[in-house]
């Protein structure tokens, strides 16, 4: 029998591998896998920190793109 931590981490890798995204976009994909992946492997406040901070930064980041692209 598969554990849930196999079947969620299959869940986030199958996610991530799908995701269509272009140019700056798919260095902050592997960012955000990455930082998940190591919040899955050890669960702590810091980690979980983490995959917020980067899920901000990223949303940051293009919010910033899309201010002064127009």
């Amino acid at each position: 029998m598969i554990s849930n931590d196999i079947k969620l981490k299959n869940y986030v890798s199958k996610f991530f591998n799908e995701l269509e995204i272009s140019g700056h976009e798919k260095f902050s994909k592997v960012v955000m896998k990455m930082s998940i992946n190591n919040f899955l492997e050890h669960e702590n406040k810091d980690n979980a920190f983490e995959v917020y901070r980067e899920f901000f930064d990223i949303y940051r980041f293009n919010m910033m793109k899309m201010f002064f692209s127009v």
